[in-house]
């Protein structure tokens, strides 16, 4: 088994730091995705790692290539359990169009 230089590891996890996520998640506030269909102007935002020259920290939407999962961030828990409430409802009404 050959060994590895301390310098060679190094530049093997800078290439790994640099390379892009495969599962890239954006986040944006809440209350901006219920305020009707998705626009391309929808404010978003990476946290932690993102691909410098790829993607921006943070932006519009139409910036971002790719896939990715977005996610909604609430400012507190009441507004959190007003979401969770009104997609229960929104599911159960789903459910129930199709039978």
């Amino acid at each position: 088994m050959a060994r590895m230089s301390i310098l060679a590891r190094i530049e093997r996890l800078e290439k790994f730091r640099f390379s892009q996520s495969p599962n890239p998640v954006l986040h944006c506030r809440y209350h901006d995705l219920n305020s009707g269909p998705m626009r391309d102007d929808l404010h978003v935002w990476q946290e932690g790692y993102y691909t410098r020259g790829l993607n921006p920290a943070s932006g519009p939407i139409s910036a971002f290539k790719g896939k990715f999962m977005l996610i909604p961030t609430f400012n507190n828990m009441a507004e959190w359990e007003k979401g969770a409430a009104i997609q229960q409802t929104q599911l159960l009404e789903v459910c129930r169009s199709k039978f």
